[in-house]
């Protein structure tokens, strides 16, 4: 171990074991689902999916960019930056700051891209659910929108908080009066996530109190949609801490960075309700696959696909009854207001 390895708060083992012993159960998590989707449900993958292994790809490569790229070098200069004693500073001193920035924001980047592709997937597996409820379907789009805005201002925050590379103002960003407007962003940034976490919460939780269900099932669905609120604290965690002994702290930035993203790939690979709610298992071949089917499927209107459609039992799943019971909700509103409609036209016709 060098001096430098204890500078910060997160000594450098602790961060590269904590950050690989978390990488295992989000890989583990993909894999179990994907599993089980091909094996016990014969279901092919639909876009929530492939958003999901999109996610763990980007968690992958950011991991990698980190360990080959970042790591090194970020401690060195917080080091220096905290004015640690003994710490050997190569003569490259400089070409390492300027190599170090360009990639420290693109390792970010990637990693926040990883935290936007779960969300993603939460909201095209919502999707699902509310897919026959006019309001939450223009609710839906709009949260997607929303989510999609603050993912590309968030990945464009990592390269504009401090917009001069091979420049040698790049070292003043994380020190003095130019830190605040790197914290300023990211507090924005955690705001405006946050606010998004939440209006994605709203979908879930109106569906678990609306449909019947057993309590004990309500139980495991609001607890596993609490583990949502993990990232959500997560996140403000990494903001609250940014500052350190008057410097922006790189590594305590990163490594919650990093966290969060493991943490949010576990999620949403565990927390599926097609895995609490499994009421038989249909082996059936699924039909050949067709991309352009695949991409109008997903994005169509649903007074638009036929109910006896193969593509269309796959959309909604054959193994989730919270899926079939979403349905029946749907449907008993739909009698409602049916129902009204009819004691309305009645009581016109007595007058």
């Amino acid at each position: 171990m060098q001096p430098q390895d204890y500078a910060g708060r997160i000594p450098r083992d602790s961060f590269i074991i904590s950050i690989s012993i978390l990488l295992a159960p989000a890989v583990l998590g993909v894999l179990m689902r994907l599993f089980i989707r091909f094996r016990v449900q014969r279901q092919r993958l639909s876009v929530d999916d492939w958003l999901l292994v999109l996610a763990l790809c980007f968690l992958l490569a950011s991991i990698i960019i980190m360990y080959r790229r970042v790591i090194d070098p970020m401690y060195l200069l917080v080091a220096m930056e905290l004015g640690m004693k003994d710490v050997a500073v190569p003569a490259d001193i400089i070409e390492v700051g300027y190599v170090y920035h360009e990639w420290s924001a693109i390792c970010l980047t990637v990693s926040w891209c990883a935290f936007g592709a779960v969300k993603l997937s939460f909201l095209f597996f919502f999707k699902k659910l509310i897919d026959r409820i006019k309001p939450w379907q223009i609710y839906w789009w709009a949260i997607t929108v929303y989510t999609a805005a603050v993912l590309i201002y968030g990945s464009l925050i990592f390269f504009l908080s401090c917009p001069y590379y091979y420049d040698m103002r790049q070292f003043t960003c994380s020190v003095g009066s130019k830190k605040g407007k790197v914290v300023a962003e990211s507090i924005i940034l955690m705001v405006l996530d946050t606010l998004g976490d939440f209006l994605i919460l709203a979908i879930p939780v109106n569906i678990i109190w609306k449909i019947r269900v057993r309590w004990t099932q309500r139980i495991i669905l609001t607890l596993s949609l609490c583990l949502t609120v993990v990232m959500i604290i997560l996140s403000i965690v990494r903001v609250s801490g940014l500052v350190y002994r008057d410097i922006v702290d790189t590594i305590w930035e990163t490594y919650w960075q990093f966290l969060s993203a493991e943490v949010g790939v576990f999620l949403a690979a565990a927390v599926s309700f097609r895995s609490f709610f499994v009421a038989q298992n249909r082996t059936h071949s699924p039909p050949p696959f067709s991309v352009k089917k695949f991409l109008q499927e997903s994005f169509s209107s649903p007074k638009r696909r036929h109910p006896d459609n193969m593509s269309s039992t796959w959309i909604y799943g054959n193994g989730s009854e919270m899926e079939v019971l979403a349905s029946r909700s749907t449907t008993r509103e739909f009698d409602v207001h049916e129902t009204q409609r009819h004691v309305d036209v009645e009581g016109r016709s007595a007058c």
